[in-house]
């Protein structure tokens, strides 16, 4: 996956949106949110990416993301 590239997730009942920043590795990695840090620990096959979500630093499993199609231009 390239940097920039669009991603989804689910958060909840929705399906969130961000764009794909970097693949951090399978340790244990933070980020601070607006409730606190947020910790995500990879696995082999599983490693743990940072994503951005408008102005927010997101930490996700790559299991948890997939790609999504560009957005809709106005």
């Amino acid at each position: 996956m390239k940097k920039g590239a669009r991603v989804k997730w689910t958060f909840g009942n929705a399906t969130v949106y961000g764009t794909f920043q970097s693949v951090k590795g399978t340790g244990k990695y933070s980020v601070k949110g607006p409730k606190g840090t947020v910790t995500r620990q990879g696995k082999p096959g599983d490693p743990v990416v940072l994503l951005k979500h408008g102005k927010q630093s997101v930490l996700k499993l790559r299991s948890q993301i997939s790609p999504a199609p560009a957005a809709k231009k106005k």
